[in-house]
This record gives C-alpha cells, structure tokens and sequence, in this order.
C-alpha cells in the first residue's frame, strides 16, 4: 500500500506480493482501523530476508554505537501516577483472563518516572490482580516486595527488601534494609545496615558519621570484622 489509510481495516491471511511469507509492505500513515495478519510485521526496514527466523512483531532501527529509541510508549494523559505498561499473557488476553506479568513506568511528580515490575498473585484465580514485586525509583533505590537472592554480588544505591537480602558480597553505597534477614559473604555499605532478623557476613563494615552509618538488627550481628562509623 502506498499513501495513507485513514479509517480501514487491513486483514492478511495470504498476501505473498513480497516474498513468499504472507507479508504486508506499507509506505504512508496508517491512523485509524484494524491491522491484522497471520504473517509478520517489519517496522522500520525495507528488507523481509528474516522475517522467517525472527518473531512475529520485529521493530528495527540501526544506530552503530549507540543506543538505538525502536519503540515508545505513551500516555499523553501525564500527572504523577501515570505511566505506560508491557503486559505480558500466557494465555488469551481479555476482560476476565488479566495479564500473568507487567513491566510499566510510573510518573513520579518530577518530569521523571520510576520502573514497576508486577506479577499476578499465585492464587490460581485467572483474574487475580497484578501485584507490584520490584521498584526502581528514579533516583536509584530497588525496591523488592518478597526475598533479593543472589549467589553473585548484590550492589546498588538503597537496598530495599520486605523480607530477606541474600548476595555473594552486598556492596552498596547507600542502605541495606530487610524485614528479614542480611546475609553476605562481605556487606559493605555507605549507610545504615537494618535488619528485623539476623545480619551475618565474613566482614560488615559502614562508612560515614553518626547514626546515618550503624547496624541496627533485632536478632543477631556476626562477622569477621564489624566496622562502623556509627551506632551498633
């Protein structure tokens, strides 16, 4: 198709004008109406030599050496809260079968957003509600509702956990908090160390002044070395 398509609907189930895939070629706008096919869409190439090796959906935009922008989303309603979304469904997506997964933005009042990862309540209920697991703020901070697990290193700005932080090394900058349990081979930080469990590792050391570099836990401290600036 060449031009624009205003208000129609195109639906494919055996157009085979280019190549022999079944594949839809448009140069123009296409503002209003349906765009349906059992082929494959190309977004932003001329060429369809993969299209046979390549997923359904394919968005392309070549930038060597630099970060390449091949897909925005939008919500032009804006105000903090809004935000745009990835749903992800193992199954038919409607009404009543809600997504299984999301990955969405969240304005966060400062011309900024903050990244909100959420899965659906393991209830076994097909419309139980999506429930935030995992929160990047946009200053930084992780979030985690449930356990941070790691047989690596774990290290970041604020880590923040609602049950326990478990790493290699936890080497951060700034805090480590848990409603749980801290456990690391070392656990390095800028700032407080809080814990409503244990915090345990080789070597626990803080750095700063005052109460703004302490341990603070309600069950047990053990290490090799606890060195802090401030309050144990």
């Amino acid at each position: 198709l060449t031009g624009n398509t205003l208000t129609s609907n195109i639906v494919i189930s055996s157009l085979t004008s280019v190549g022999t895939l079944g594949n839809l070629t448009v140069t123009g706008n296409t503002t209003s109406g349906n765009f349906i096919t059992a082929g494959n869409a190309l977004i932003g190439a001329t060429s369809v030599n993969l299209l046979a090796q390549e997923a359904p959906g394919m968005f392309v935009e070549s930038s060597v050496g630099a970060i390449a922008t091949v897909l925005d989303l939008i919500n032009p309603g804006a105000g903090t809260g809004a935000g745009a979304a990835i749903d992800f469904y193992n199954y038919v997506g409607n009404t009543t079968f809600g997504p299984g997964a999301q990955i969405a933005s969240k304005d966060d009042g400062t011309f900024s957003s903050e990244i909100v990862f959420s899965t659906k309540a393991s209830t076994g209920l097909a419309n139980a509600v999506l429930t935030p697991r995992m929160t990047v703020t946009s200053t930084g901070q992780l979030t985690v509702v449930g356990n941070i697990i790691s047989s690596a290193n774990v290290a970041g700005a604020n880590i923040i956990a609602s049950a326990n932080v478990i790493g290699g090394n936890i080497n951060t900058g700034g805090l480590v908090s848990a409603t749980g349990n801290v456990s690391g081979g070392n656990v390095t930080t800028g700032g407080l160390i809080s814990a409503t469990g244990n915090i345990t590792g080789g070597n626990i050391s803080t750095a700063g002044a005052l109460d703004a570099a302490s341990l603070s836990a309600s069950g047990n401290v053990t290490g090799g070395n606890v060195l802090t600036g401030g309050l144990v």
